[in-house]
Parts: structure tokens; sequence; C-alpha cells
């Protein structure tokens, strides 16, 4: 996975008018009929987070795909799927953008979203078991709780929402090392090398 270098312009808030946080999962929660089980693991923790906030200032967002209809309107306001050129859009009105692992270690599947909340200056709270967790560390912008600990992630929500953050640097970190372009970049210099 990576961003995209450049990013369209902010635009118009999409989001209701309150007054709380604004805590965002952008993603795909899959379907009863494909991966029912991470529908059930991830919608779970979606629901368990958003009860976790209510109380605390924040409002757990959730855009994407997938079946939601075990979602809880109580705890997540669902604002339907995006296209990606919207999502840049939610990303930089929102407070803090957030990452469910499906399971404890997903080493077949990197969270793309943790490059885009990033590249749009977006503080991270992830759940650990991602083979890129360390971008969110090596960023600067954000946090990587234990898989599972779904009280300590509400915590450090909470934190990344009231924090003062420099963004500027965690931005430049993943325009330098995680866009499409250096990706190309790495193919280029190896195909370079390796041509007949």
């Amino acid at each position: 996975g990576a961003a995209d270098r450049e990013i369209p312009a902010l635009g118009t808030d999409p989001y209701p008018a309150g007054g709380d946080a604004r805590v965002l999962f952008a993603g795909n929660v899959y379907t009863r009929d494909h991966q029912a089980e991470a529908n059930d693991v991830l919608v779970a923790k979606l629901n368990e987070i958003g009860e976790l906030l209510c109380g605390r200032g924040c409002r757990l967002y959730m855009i994407g795909f997938g079946d939601v209809s075990q979602v809880d309107p109580g705890c997540v306001t669902y604002l339907g799927a995006v296209s990606h050129d919207e999502a840049w859009n939610f990303f930089g009105h929102a407070d803090v953008g957030i990452v469910v692992s499906a399971g404890s270690f997903m080493h077949n599947n990197e969270s793309t979203k943790i490059y885009h909340y990033l590249r749009a200056g977006l503080p991270v709270v992830s759940e650990s078991g991602f083979p890129n967790d360390d971008v969110v560390r090596n960023s600067g912008l954000g946090f990587v709780v234990n898989n599972g600990d779904m009280v300590g992630m509400a915590q450090r929500i909470e934190e990344a929402a009231r924090a003062s953050w420099d963004r500027a640097p965690a931005v430049r970190y993943i325009v330098d090392h995680h866009t499409w372009d250096t990706r190309v970049d790495v193919y280029d210099r190896v195909l370079q090398q390796h041509s007949l």
C-alpha cells in the first residue's frame, strides 16, 4: 500500500454539526457473504470503541464498504461509502483516524488507511497487528495500542484528539517514504539494475 503524493484541496466539512471530536474509521468491514468472521470482529470493535468514547467528548464516524447492519447507530455514525477523492475531505476534517484489526496479526495485509490518514496530517490510533504498525510510530503522529485493548484504544483516541500535534513532519515522512511514487522508484531502480 501507499498514499498519493498530491491530494485534493480541503473542501467543505462533510460531518454533521456537533462539538465532539471527530474520530474516523475509513475502510472495508467486509460482508456476511465474504469474510463474515472479519465483519463480526471489526464491527464489534467499532461498536465497543464508539460506546467507550460516548461521554468523553468524542464521536466515532465510519465511511466505507461492507455489511454495517450490526453497527450500533447510538455509538457509531455511518456516513456511507465515498469515493477515493471524497475520502480526503473526511480525513482533513477529522481529529483522529483509527485502525482496528480483524486478527492478532495480519501477516498478509498492511493497513493502507495508515498511509492515507498520515498523508492528510491526521493523527492515528491503531490497534497493533499490521506489518506496517511501525509507520505510525516512525511518523510521530499517533499511537499503536496492544491488540484487543479497546479500553486502552479509547484512552489513546481521547488523548490524540486533545493533543497539539506538529503534523508537518508526519506528512513529509509519508511523502518521502510511502507514496506510490516512492514505491515505483524502488521497482524502477531494481528493473534498471537487472535489465538485459
